[in-house]
């Protein structure tokens, strides 16, 4: 962990369409377990994007930390090796898949926010008044300008043991 004790609000995409049940809650677990109390908006079920493949199951998570973003980046690309992901050039089936979006308010991942609904609209749950620093509205301001489609989004439930 980095010196500082600055606690820094982030949100993580995350998702899996390999076993994305299994796989979903056991990266859960490991981020309970490394950073503490997590807030969850809805698990989605969503078609496979730029492939064919099983549906995908796609979640965002927010939590707080005194890691650095490069940190917290390295530590996730660990943690999803951990959990059976390879890291390959383009889109792919994947045991788990776990994105930066925000970090304390800087967008990491801002196209990934403004061009998938199953990546928008959980993190509208968690964070709707947030405002996002390109955009300079705030996310449920974006949502209703981008009007992401959400039919391909169903809300499904994950029934992880770590709570």
């Amino acid at each position: 962990m980095s010196e500082s004790k600055t606690l820094h609000q982030v949100y993580l995409g995350l998702g899996s369409n390999i076993e994305p049940e299994y796989h979903l809650c056991a990266l859960l677990q490991r981020l309970k377990a490394t950073f503490g109390e997590l807030t969850l908006s809805a698990a989605y079920r969503t078609k496979a994007v730029g492939f064919v493949g099983d549906d995908f199951i796609n979640l965002v998570v927010g939590f707080k930390t005194d890691w650095s973003a490069n940190e917290l980046i390295e530590h996730l690309k660990q943690t999803e090796q951990a959990l059976g992901r390879s890291h390959q050039q383009g889109y792919q089936a994947r045991t788990v898949d776990a994105d930066l979006l925000l970090y304390e308010g800087t967008l990491i991942a801002h196209k990934d926010i403004e061009r998938y609904p199953f990546v928008l609209y959980p993190l509208v749950e968690l964070a709707p008044t947030l405002v996002h620093p390109i955009q300079h509205c705030t996310l449920s301001e974006l949502a209703e300008r981008l009007q992401l489609p959400r039919t391909e989004m169903q809300i499904t439930t994950l029934k992880c043991e770590f709570e």
